[in-house]
């Protein structure tokens, strides 16, 4: 069983995340990239007194029609997406350096 998140989006970023469980909790909205067909976005809890400072939280985005993120249960996908999403934030801070 997936778990099933929706997202409300809210100014700054922010979004609120409401679990299968109804329980709400703020991120900061990081992203969001295509990896081979699919879409994936990547929050950081907004209170870091309750997370590891660094917490990123990657999840599937449903389809277009659909509002709903779905956690990745494969470690090594997990991994190559992150690892892909980490290149082009780097990418992007080089561009904005040279700039």
């Amino acid at each position: 069983m997936s778990e099933e998140w929706t997202e409300e989006e809210l100014d700054d970023g922010i979004v609120e995340l409401i679990d299968e469980n109804g329980e709400t909790q703020r991120y900061y909205h990081l992203g969001t990239m295509e990896h081979k067909g699919e879409n994936y976005v990547f929050f950081e809890p907004c209170d870091e007194e309750d997370d590891d400072e660094g917490t990123v939280m990657v999840f599937r985005l449903g389809d277009e029609e659909s509002d709903e993120l779905f956690p990745i249960e494969d470690d090594e996908l997990l991994d190559e997406v992150f690892a892909e999403f980490m290149a082009k934030m780097e990418e992007e801070e080089e561009e904005e350096a040279a700039e």
